[in-house]
């Protein structure tokens, strides 16, 4: 496989991956993707994926998180150091992401990419911080 094109960067493989209806909580662990992506979800469901003090690498290219439909996403705490985007939030009306308690986002480039058609809530909250090159928010 390869990231879609459309993403505007490059790899060939997910550090990690859930699907469908699957959760994943990640407690003090450091993902490290060359290129692509850290942690990821596809054949959405209502997916979790849950990041507490971790840290989160895209060396090369890529994301630090991806979210595809009704997924919920925490990020507590947690260090996102990427090459492109911290978060891709493709999403539903009620699907939501959030980064909280002193969580950061050192992107190269764009903290967050929402592309939807029923829109998505990105909140960042007790000190939530993202530290860009580009914009913030790219929507």
């Amino acid at each position: 496989m390869q990231v879609p094109w459309i993403l505007g960067t490059l790899g060939n493989n997910r550090a990690t991956l859930v699907t469908g209806n699957g959760a994943a909580f990640y407690n003090n662990t450091y993902i490290r993707a060359e290129n692509w992506g850290a942690v990821s979800n596809d054949f959405a469901g209502t997916a979790k994926l849950y990041l507490t003090k971790c840290h989160l690498e895209a060396v090369k290219h890529g994301y630090g998180a991806y979210t595809l439909g009704d997924t919920e996403f925490r990020s507590s705490g947690t260090i996102i150091d990427v090459a492109d985007y911290g978060l891709i939030a493709e999403a539903h009306a009620d699907a939501s992401d959030v980064f909280t308690d002193g969580s950061v986002v050192n992107s190269r480039g764009v903290g967050a990419l929402v592309h939807s058609w029923g829109g998505s809530l990105i909140r960042s909250k007790k000190g939530g911080v993202f530290n860009t090159e580009r914009a913030v928010f790219q929507i």
